[in-house]
């Protein structure tokens, strides 16, 4: 591969990255993430396992050179579908129909949210987008590979027109690329690799052939759509903001190389969404829709174990009980070996500290919308996992209320057995609409009446559709939601985990 024409073609990947910086300045922390990876033995690759960018020097160039708008759209469309993680989930059994999934929301972010660097057929993947949207609670690529499976929508051409990279992530394509990049026997460059042979005689009526490789990349520089690139999203430019010396500075540091390129792994992109997020609000202040942010808010929120997340409304106490943990053989067999009446019997501790539920609130959503078996459900997973991890005092005194727009049921329990009791004869009451405020109000006159004097906190199983309290507890209050979509706007006070009955 001559090193002229590799060299030229680095350059060039790294001004679309600090172009696009310049435009989008809360995409900094995914712009340069990737490694880049030259190979002349596949014309025209171009795509991302999640760790490398993997492409073609001379093939891109000749297509930069044609249409470098095109180009940058290629790069951020790469770059969108590592920060929706789409490397890292595993395909579905129809390969085919999942990369288009995947295509369709990164193309999704980029047309209607950021409306980057537009092409012709833009309004054409547009009017497939709003169709989609309506049925899909969050644009992401599992519920869309889901709703294409149920519609006619899919048509052949689609993947054509929404697919503008190189899936290396997708098992037929990572053996496609293996079985040509590590061959049992040797093979040609199927591209020629004379940086004459890169055609741009053509350029601006200028002849290039003889340049000396800085020569052709300013050339480049020069053809590339300047003012749609440098002129921010409220149309000012980079001068007018006064962010000029900032920018130089990150442009220049990259143009000399990310020597701290972070690992490609789920982990690091999750970290580059949470940061993308932060940058977000900062430098766009609301000029952004907000999809985008719901989008990263679901994919980057860690997973919890339903055990650690009961664990936070556990408290310290003492309990009378042996405690292993503290008791040192060598001070015991120390004391033993004393001399006459000097032994000294040196036992373990007879009280130790664990964390404990004495006094709990256990809120149902009755609505229509949550029906009995997950209820059930529910209620028998947290009642196995208080019970395995010994989280529930000898005198525990819980309130399971069932509550749609009103109260409809409290029960007092005092033992597990009286839950599994509770459990067994379960059954909904209400069923009507959902409102969350009835529950923290009867809670509060429970606290006042003296009925509840130790609170340890609340969990509130709904679907998430409904009002919510406006005024913070003074306890710890989660809601556990039945549909992993369902109201993202849970008040800033309180916890929230999604659980559905595969959990």
């Amino acid at each position: 591969m001559d090193s002229d024409i590799t060299t030229l073609a680095g350059k060039m990947i790294r001004h679309i990255q600090n172009r696009l910086f310049l435009q989008y300045r809360f995409l900094e922390p995914a712009l340069y993430r990737l490694n880049l990876e030259e190979t002349d033995k596949i014309p025209d690759i171009f795509g991302t396992d999640g760790s490398i960018l993997r492409y073609d020097p001379l093939s891109w160039l000749k297509r930069f050179k044609e249409d470098s708008r095109l180009e940058i759209r290629r790069y951020l469309h790469t770059i969108f579908h590592c920060i929706f993680l789409h490397p890292f989930f595993p395909p579905k059994t129809d390969h085919s129909l999942w990369e288009l999934a995947c295509d369709i929301v990164t193309e999704a972010a980029i047309i209607e949210q950021l409306n980057a660097f537009t092409l012709p057929n833009d309004q054409q993947k547009l009017d497939i987008i709003n169709k989609i949207k309506p049925n899909v609670p969050l644009l992401t690529a599992q519920e869309t590979y889901t709703y294409l499976q149920k519609t006619p929508i899919y048509k052949h051409g689609m993947a054509q027109l929404f697919k503008l990279d190189s899936h290396l992530w997708m098992p037929e394509e990572k053996k496609r690329i293996d079985q040509i990049l590590n061959p049992q026997t040797p093979v040609s460059p199927v591209v020629p690799t004379d940086l004459k042979s890169l055609d741009m005689t053509s350029l601006n009526g200028i002849d290039v052939t003889s340049l000396s490789p800085d020569e052709l990349q300013e050339l480049l520089e020069n053809a590339i759509d300047v003012d749609a690139i440098t002129v921010s999203n409220d149309g000012t430019t980079d001068q007018e903001n006064g962010t000029d010396g900032q920018a130089g500075a990150m442009i220049e540091a990259n143009l000399l190389g990310n020597t701290s390129t972070p690992s490609g792994s789920m982990d690091g992109w999750k970290e580059a969404g949470r940061m993308l997020m932060v940058d977000m609000q900062a430098f766009q202040q609301g000029r952004i829709p907000g999809q985008i942010e719901a989008t990263l808010d679901y994919l980057t929120r860690d997973k919890m174990d339903y055990t650690e997340f009961l664990e936070q409304f556990a408290v310290m106490e003492e309990t009378m009980s042996l405690d292993p943990d503290d008791f040192d053989y060598m001070y015991y067999t120390y004391g033993l070996r004393l001399p006459g009446q000097k032994k000294l019997l040196i036992e373990p501790l007879e009280y130790r500290e664990v964390k404990q539920i004495r006094e709990f609130v256990i809120a149902i959503d009755t609505s229509g919308s949550c029906y009995h078996t997950l209820v059930k459900k529910f209620l028998n997973k947290t009642y196995n996992i208080l019970k395995a991890t010994e989280m529930f005092t000898s005198q525990v005194h819980i309130r399971i209320i069932q509550c749609d727009a009103a109260i409809q049921d409290d029960m007092e329990i005092h033992s597990l057995d009286e839950i599994e009791e509770y459990i067994s004869h379960f059954k909904i009451r209400g069923c009507g609409g959902t409102d969350f405020r009835p529950v923290f109000e009867y809670v509060e006159k429970l606290r006042k009446t003296g009925e509840l004097r130790n609170l340890c906190g609340l969990i509130y199983f709904t679907d998430g559709y409904g009002p919510f309290p406006t005024k913070p507890t003074e306890y710890k209050t989660a809601f556990v939601f039945t549909d992993k979509y369902s109201n993202l706007n849970v008040p800033a006070w309180a916890l929230k985990i999604c659980w559905t009955e595969e959990d």
